[in-house]
């Protein structure tokens, strides 16, 4: 009988650490997908980032053009 309860204790633990591991993996497993997820968010962010300063860009020498032509206007205004 103590051989019975043995193994009947072998296959306990045994199926308890199957159970552990599986939930592991299965935490690993949801882990990966959540950083491929921010990855993912992170490049796109990126990008967005990229765009957003070229607009800047192009804003800022709009801006510089517009304050040009309004020094120019005020110049002339004053001359004439």
């Amino acid at each position: 009988m103590a051989i019975s309860a043995a193994i009947e204790e072998q296959n306990a633990t045994t199926s308890q650490v199957s159970s552990t591991v599986n939930m592991v993996a299965d935490g690993t497993r949801r882990i990966t997908e959540n950083i491929s997820e921010v990855n993912s968010d992170a490049e796109g962010n990126e990008a967005r980032l990229g765009e957003t300063l070229t607009q800047i860009a192009e804003v800022a020498w709009v801006m510089d053009q517009l304050s040009a032509t309004v020094r120019e206007s005020i110049s002339e205004i004053r001359a004439a």
